[in-house]
């Protein structure tokens, strides 16, 4: 049966219809009831469908030139991180190198000293 046709055999129900005729139109009636909750969407579902919706619409505008030029900054980005760590070390592996040659500065000082010391003690020994 078509809408059509159920909505006219609803209207033709009066008060003097049979028992089993108001019976058969409100199971009628029941069913579709039930049919259009099926159709209708509850607000959670289409909470959920337009999530979905955006999701996929998302996906699809990720062009694979989108992911090559992502990729393609990430190397970049990566690449500047790099040469910045490379200067920091540098930095450090100079600043070591200085301290390196003033402990060589001050050992040869504290090993004139010490001569100079040997040689005062020598002399006044030799005295």
């Amino acid at each position: 049966m078509t809408n059509k046709e159920k909505e006219e055999k609803l209207k033709k129900i009066s008060m003097t219809s049979t028992k089993k005729e108001m019976l058969t139109a409100y199971n009628e009636l029941l069913e579709q009831l039930q049919e259009k909750e099926k159709v209708e969407l509850k607000p959670e579902e289409k909470i959920a469908e337009k999530k979905n919706k955006v999701a996929v619409e998302v996906t699809d505008s990720l062009s694979s030139e989108g992911v090559v030029r992502g990729i393609g900054n990430l190397k970049l980005e990566i690449g500047k991180m790099l040469t910045q760590l490379s200067e920091k070390l540098e930095e450090q592996v100079a600043e070591y190198q200085k301290v390196k040659e003033a402990i060589q500065v001050k050992k040869a000082e504290l090993q004139e000293i010490y001569e100079i010391e040997r040689a005062a003690h020598t002399l006044t020994a030799l005295l």
